[in-house]
C-alpha cells in the first residue's frame, strides 16, 4: 500500500523538479547511523551507501534567530557526551536553556528506564515536553524544531514515542551519527 500524506502521488517518498529543473524532496532530509534496516535496504538495492551519504563531521547546526548565530551540536558520540552537548547547547539564552535542559535529562531519563515507550505514543513530544516543564515558549527555538521538523519531517507533530526511542538508539558514535542524503542519493533513487 501507498501512504499519501501530500497533494501528490508518493506522499513522504515523493520526488519532482520544480520549473528550473531542481530536484525537490518532500521525504527525510536526514536520517540517524541507528537506521541499520534503512543501509541494509540501500544496499540490497545496489546503492553504494558511502557514495550517496555524507556524515557532516560528527556536528549538526542549528541557526538561532534570537542570537543571528548558527549554533554547533556534535553528534558523534557515546550518549553520555551528547546528552551533555545538549545540555550546554548555547544557542538559548540562559533563562530557557534552565528549561530546556530540565526537559532534555527527563527525555533522557524516561528513554533509559521506561521499560514500555510506547505508552508515549498517543501524545505529541510537544506536549510531553511541556508536561515535562518546558517554558512553551522554547518551542519555537531551532534546537527544538529540529526534533519534530527536520528530522522526522512529518506534516504534523511528532509522537513523544518516537523522540525518547530516538534517544534511547543515539546510545554510541555511529548510532548517534547524523547522516545527510547527498544529490547522488536522490539521482540514484529518481533515476
Amino acid at each position: 500500500h501507498l501512504i499519501n500524506l501530500q497533494d501528490r502521488l508518493g506522499g513522504k517518498a515523493s520526488s519532482w523538479r520544480d520549473e528550473d529543473g531542481f530536484l525537490i524532496e518532500t521525504g527525510y532530509h536526514i536520517f540517524v547511523g541507528f537506521y541499520e534496516r534503512l543501509t541494509r535496504l540501500m544496499k540490497r538495492a545496489g546503492i553504494d551507501v558511502d557514495d550517496v551519504v555524507h556524515p557532516g563531521g560528527g556536528h549538526t547546526y542549528y541557526y538561532e534567530p534570537w542570537s543571528r548565530r548558527v549554533h554547533c551540536i556534535k553528534s558523534r558520540m557515546n550518549v553520555l557526551a551528547f546528552a551533555g552537548q545538549m545540555l550546554a547547547y548555547d544557542g538559548l539564552p540562559f533563562w530557557h536553556r534552565q528549561s530546556f535542559n530540565k526537559t532534555m535529562a527527563a527525555a533522557y531519563l524516561e528513554a533509559f528506564t521506561s521499560p514500555d515507550l510506547t505508552a508515549h505514543d498517543d501524545l505529541c513530544f510537544s506536549s510531553w515536553a511541556v508536561e515535562h516543564g518546558l517554558r512553551p515558549e522554547v518551542l519555537e527555538y531551532s534546537i527544538f524544531r529540529f526534533f519534530r521538523e527536520a528530522y522526522f519531517n512529518w506534516p504534523e507533530e511528532v509522537s513523544a514515542y518516537a523522540i525518547l526511542q530516538t534517544l534511547k538508539y543515539m546510545r554510541g558514535a555511529k548510532t548517534g551519527e547524523i547522516l545527510y542524503p547527498t544529490a547522488s542519493l536522490t539521482e540514484t533513487l529518481w533515476n
